[in-house]
């Protein structure tokens, strides 16, 4: 099962079903506004990790 992040509500906006632990300054039942990236799939999004860093991505390859 794959869990709820967020409830699309049509209009460019999404609610958050989830609490953003990373993000300060907001939190679960939120409205946000989204915009998608080109190529992405309907009902896919691309979350971006809030610990990675350029410094941990230069280990993380080697």
């Amino acid at each position: 099962m794959k869990p709820v992040l967020a409830v699309d509500l049509g209009d460019g906006t999404v609610r958050l079903d989830n609490t953003p632990w990373f993000v300060r300054g907001i939190a679960c039942g939120d409205v946000v506004a989204v915009e998608a990236d080109e190529g992405v799939a309907k009902e896919w999004w691309d979350v971006e990790e809030g610990c990675v860093t350029a410094q941990w991505r230069a280990v993380s390859t080697g």
